[in-house]
This record gives C-alpha cells, sequence and structure tokens, in this order.
C-alpha cells in the first residue's frame, strides 16, 4: 500500500513539474525580425518601456498577474528616448527568469515585562517559507545600424510563486502570446 502511495504521489509530482514548467524554446529564432510599428517613448532616467495587452504602460502601471514584453535600450539618457519604427534583427535568444524583491516584515520587540504582566520576546521574521516569486521571460536581443542604442526585447510571464492558480500565464510567453501582448505596436517575421 505504501509503494502504491508513493508511485502515485511522485507520478502527480513529476506530471505537475513538467505541466507547469515554462519551455525553453521559441518559435522565434536569431534571425528572425522584429517589426516595430510605433515609436516608443522612453522617459528620461529610464532605459525601458513595458507593453501590455497592446498597451504602452510603466513599471508601476503594468498588471503583474499577467504577461507583458518590454523594449530595452543601453544607455540611460536625462533626456527622453524615442525608439522609431524599424525592422530589428534578432541576433540571439536567452532564457532566464527574474526573481522580484519582496518586502519581509521585520517583528522587533524587546524582553523586557510590562507592569501588566506581558512578556516580549525578542524576534527578527527574516525567515519567509514562501517560494519566491518570480517571471520566466524570454530575451530577444535586438541589432539595428540606424538605432544601435535599442539593446531587446524581453516578454515575461505573469509574475508567480509557482501556484497552479497562476497557470497558464506564469509560463513563458510563446509567439501566439506576444501577439496579443504587442498588439499593433509591432510584430516578429521568421
Amino acid at each position: 500500500m505504501f509503494r502504491a502511495a508513493l508511485l502515485i504521489a511522485t507520478s502527480l509530482m513529476l506530471f505537475g513539474c513538467t505541466h507547469f514548467a515554462s519551455p525553453r524554446h521559441s518559435d522565434i529564432q536569431p534571425g528572425a525580425t522584429f517589426v516595430l510599428q510605433t515609436p516608443i517613448e522612453i522617459s528620461a532616467g529610464h532605459t525601458r518601456r513595458f507593453i501590455q495587452q497592446g498597451e504602452l504602460t510603466t513599471r508601476s502601471g503594468f498588471d503583474r498577474g499577467q504577461q507583458h514584453c518590454r523594449l530595452e535600450v543601453r544607455e540611460l539618457s536625462e533626456q527622453t528616448q524615442i525608439v522609431a519604427p524599424e525592422r530589428f534583427e534578432v541576433t540571439r535568444v536567452r532564457y532566464d527568469s527574474e526573481r522580484i524583491a519582496q518586502n519581509m516584515p521585520v517583528m522587533l520587540a524587546s524582553n523586557l515585562s510590562i507592569g501588566i504582566g506581558l512578556n516580549f520576546g525578542t524576534q527578527f521574521g527574516l525567515n519567509n517559507d514562501a517560494p519566491p516569486e518570480i517571471m520566466e521571460l524570454v530575451e530577444f536581443r535586438l541589432h539595428s545600424d540606424k538605432q544601435p542604442n535599442v539593446m531587446r526585447l524581453v516578454c515575461a510571464s505573469s509574475l508567480s510563486d509557482g501556484h497552479p492558480i497562476d497557470y497558464p500565464h506564469n509560463l513563458r510567453p510563446n509567439l501566439k502570446q506576444i501577439k496579443l501582448i504587442l498588439g499593433e505596436l509591432g510584430y516578429f517575421e521568421q
């Protein structure tokens, strides 16, 4: 009986791991072309602009519960930068995960007894047992002779701690999902 239960538990665990794992293959490969159809404005003091559901947004403005893309430039500028519509060559495709920093509560108390009989113990709440929240991403390195400051387009999953309720948005976006994210702003040619 124990062996059967162990076999079932192991099978379910392996199925879950493979079912929810982000693929390490992209429909878009080096040599493809990214066509930017609309100018993208990158605010002064920033190096990226976020895109979600075909709309431009900011780091603080996009929904972390949904997939997104971001266009990034190499150099930080004190002036607004405009990435003009153009055809960019995809020179490299890279897969990664991005761990998002979490605010962890710190609980402090003293070892003093108060006159009403309460005793406070010192505790530092630095041990957070929750899984880290991450975004699974695919990075497309871009090249253009006309706009060498344009570095890459990164498309990422929703922010997730791996909970099954986040599926399928917690997976690295594929070509179909990237089309939905970019909308009319741009597209890939194979």
